[in-house]
């Protein structure tokens, strides 16, 4: 049973810890306030943070699509084939802008689509695909024996064959043994100057 003394000692101890909760709220507060006034920058921080992350992402981002771009085919590419004949030692070379199906390719896509060529060099500004070919470039004439007669013909750009260009009317079989065996071999000449010229002696 609760006597006067206890009752008012109840009450005196809920008074205590109301004025307690009023102080350590207030100073709380207090503390809080002169904290913020001397670093007014914290409550930012974690905005500055995310928005420094967010510029950082789109740094890499944009690097990326840059880098991207640049190695990649485009409109102005310039793409350089260049054959190499072991034969003659000659190199000849075409040259040409990229085409609707190269456009937008990377290094990899155009080794794929040219796979019989060795890819030398890759930008955006220019390609060079190489091919070593077995046979002559096409600067060449071949005299050789056709159907018993002397004809002439042009090595092709493949270095892989000839090419008829004209069959005479003269009559192998008529040579001299030595220019016969030659011909029947084949005589390879650089110019069709040098064509008439052996054709117009033999024929004196």
């Amino acid at each position: 049973m609760y006597t006067p003394r206890k009752r008012r000692r109840s009450f005196l101890l809920v008074i205590f810890l109301m004025i307690l909760g009023v102080v350590v709220g207030y100073s709380y507060g207090y503390l809080a306030d002169i904290y913020k006034r001397h670093n007014p920058d914290n409550d930012k921080l974690p905005i500055n943070n995310a928005g420094i992350l967010t510029n950082s992402m789109e740094d890499i981002t944009l690097e990326k699509q840059a880098i991207s771009q640049s190695e990649v085919i485009t409109e102005e590419t310039i793409f350089v084939f260049e054959r190499y004949y072991r034969l003659c030692q000659h190199s000849k070379i075409n040259e040409r802008h990229a085409n609707f199906e190269e456009i937008g390719l990377s290094l990899d896509e155009v080794k794929q689509l040219h796979h019989e060529w060795l890819v030398k060099d890759f930008s955006p500004s220019r390609v060079l695909l190489i091919k070593e070919l077995d046979g002559y470039c096409p600067d060449h004439y071949l005299i050789k024996e056709k159907d018993g007669y002397i004809a002439v013909f042009q090595t092709i750009e493949n270095g892989e064959g000839v090419l008829l260009l004209c069959q005479t009317h003269m009559n192998v079989d008529f040579l001299e043994n030595g220019i016969k065996d030659r011909v029947r071999e084949g005589i390879l000449v650089d110019t069709l100057e040098d064509v008439e010229y052996l054709i117009e002696s033999w024929d004196s």
